[in-house]
């Protein structure tokens, strides 16, 4: 009995001292470490419903910079929106894709107008035929009506220029080579300079046009030819030009010179095509005057037609 008291009495002993020891693993859970975890965790949480708050709030920028980019007319600003909003994978709502179709809108309105100044007729055939193509080809009308004239006008001039532009240089020589040009190669040939831009008082002497014949390169007669608008030809110059070539025929013109003649053609076709712009303009202007007059008697009868009607951009 004494053996096992005694043994009863150290198993006791050991659980008392293991109770007491402070490296005891499973005193640890007690301790006050425990506390500071879960205070730990409380805070995590608390980091995290902050976390949650600042990405809601940025996602919400993110959407309201796209709105306002689709809202205005700057191309570059609402390309970066839409590749933020992208790229961050925002919910559509709408928004993407009302930007995405403003972006085509934007677009296609930009490359008509590129198209028209740049006075390219492949490029504005394309640029013409994505329009038509478009969502957008009834907002468009006006740009692309504005383009088909150009190209029309394109279309013309390189008519008009095709026998110049084919011309050999020995051509212009040939030309140049008169010391006494009949009168009718004189005044082709100063009517052409005059298209040009240049001042007929610098074209009376003969060794004056002998001196711009001479010329090459960009300065050469056929790069003009090549360059040449007949927009910028005025309703003075084109007729004055007339009145040089009046007293001449293309029959004799070509007699005296089949250089002289291809010039007398294109400048005859030039200053008709003037005349005939500045009519079709003219036509075109009253008519759109007589549309807005109508638009405004319709308005004026049904305001809301007004606003329902009014395109955006």
């Amino acid at each position: 009995m004494g053996c096992g008291g005694s043994k009863q009495t150290t198993v006791d002993d050991q659980a008392k001292k293991g109770n007491n020891s402070p490296n005891k693993k499973g005193n640890n859970a007690a301790s006050p470490r425990g506390k500071y975890m879960v205070n730990g965790s409380s805070a995590r949480s608390g980091d995290s419903a902050s976390s949650g708050a600042t990405d809601k709030g940025f996602k919400r920028r993110i959407r309201e910079k796209l709105q306002a980019a689709t809202a205005g007319n700057d191309i570059p600003e609402l390309e970066k929106a839409v590749d933020r909003f992208e790229r961050h994978h925002l919910e559509d709502c709408g928004d993407l894709s009302r930007a995405k179709d403003r972006l085509e809108f934007l677009r296609l309105r930009r490359d008509l107008r590129d198209g028209i100044r740049r006075s390219h007729v492949g490029v504005l055939e394309k640029t013409i035929t994505a329009a038509e193509r478009s969502q957008f080809s009834g907002q468009l009308h006006n740009q692309i009506e504005a383009a088909r004239r150009k190209l029309q006008h394109l279309k013309e001039l390189n008519e008009y220029r095709h026998d110049i532009l084919s011309m050999e240089q020995t051509t212009i020589s040939e030309i140049h080579s008169y010391q006494r040009p009949p009168a009718c190669v004189h005044d082709v040939m100063a009517a052409t300079y005059m298209l040009l831009g240049h001042s007929e008082p610098y074209l009376t002497d003969w060794a004056d046009i002998q001196t711009l014949l001479c010329r090459v390169g960009r300065d050469s007669l056929i790069h003009g030819v090549r360059e040449f608008d007949s927009a910028h030809v005025d309703e003075q110059t084109s007729g004055r030009v007339q009145d040089i070539l009046r007293p001449h025929d293309l029959h004799t013109v070509r007699q005296a010179s089949n250089g002289a003649a291809a010039f007398y053609v294109w400048n005859t076709q030039i200053c008709e095509k003037v005349e005939r712009d500045k009519k079709e303009e003219e036509e075109r202007l009253r008519q759109q005057e007589l549309e807005r007059q109508k638009q405004e008697e319709r308005d004026a009868k049904n305001p809301k037609n007004k606003n329902s009607r009014k395109p955006k951009g």
